[in-house]
């Protein structure tokens, strides 16, 4: 993209060096949801996980979390 703006070429290990002579950094959006309740899922943490927890160690049945790749 550089090269087809600006017509100039570098290689792509130094472009993330000029960019920080810039002052500029990396940025990635935050992964939370706006209407996220941190006093929920803390209430939630110390009364229902304990339950599941217990529940599976009873059955031997493993919990296992999805994320975006499946796992």
């Amino acid at each position: 993209m550089i090269e087809s703006e600006f017509g100039v070429s570098y290689h792509p290990d130094h472009i993330g060096r000029l960019m920080h002579d810039l002052g500029w950094t990396p940025q990635k959006p935050e992964r939370r949801a706006l209407e996220r309740n941190e006093e929920e899922i803390e209430r939630w943490k110390q009364k229902q996980w304990p339950r599941i927890k217990k529940t599976a160690t009873r059955l031997g049945a493993h919990i296992v979390f999805a994320d975006e790749s499946g796992f």
